[in-house]
């Protein structure tokens, strides 16, 4: 999935959202089922790409982890999620199915992954989060992929429901 979520956030989210009135409450939740790497695409109008990293550019921070750096330091190398027009203080995301590369695929056949690709998107998806000031995002929001659907689903309702233990 290209650039689809970023637009989404930019342009078509506010208007999903409700506002809570003094007569109602309103909880403003989204689901995100995706495999966490936002493929390269280079903004025409800026000339700036945004994405998760390059095979490239995921291998030099996993060389900086095993060095012992930081995963803050790390990533600072990977031009970060580009911010948004609008930002979501009354909206929680839960982002699930995420999942490193372990092999080739025919959609990225020079791609196998990293070792640590996972804690890269983790760090670069949750930065993006408080940078567009949700309401959750310092919290454990993106859970990698589990291999039974119902685990998946029971993560699903829990966040529903607003159990954080799970």
């Amino acid at each position: 999935m290209r650039t689809i979520y970023w637009s989404y956030f930019n342009h078509d989210l506010r208007r999903n959202l409700k506002t809570s009135t003094l007569y109602t409450d309103y909880r403003n939740i989204l689901i995100i089922l995706t495999d966490g790497h936002l493929e390269a695409q280079t903004n025409q109008a800026t000339g700036i790409a945004f994405y998760t990293g390059t095979y490239q550019q995921r291998t030099a921070v996993f060389n900086q982890l095993k060095a012992g750096n930081s995963i803050s330091g790390a990533v600072s190398s990977i031009v970060p999620i580009m911010d948004c027009t609008d930002h979501f203080p009354d909206l929680e995301v839960e982002v699930l199915e995420a999942k490193a590369r372990h092999a080739t695929s025919p959609q990225e056949p020079y791609d196998p992954g990293t070792p640590r690709d996972f804690d890269i998107l983790n760090k670069l998806w949750k930065d993006w989060f408080s940078k567009l000031e949700i309401k959750n995002a310092g919290e454990d929001c993106f859970n990698e992929r589990v291999v039974a659907i119902d685990l998946t689903r029971q993560k699903i309702e829990n966040f529903i429901k607003g159990n954080k233990e799970f």
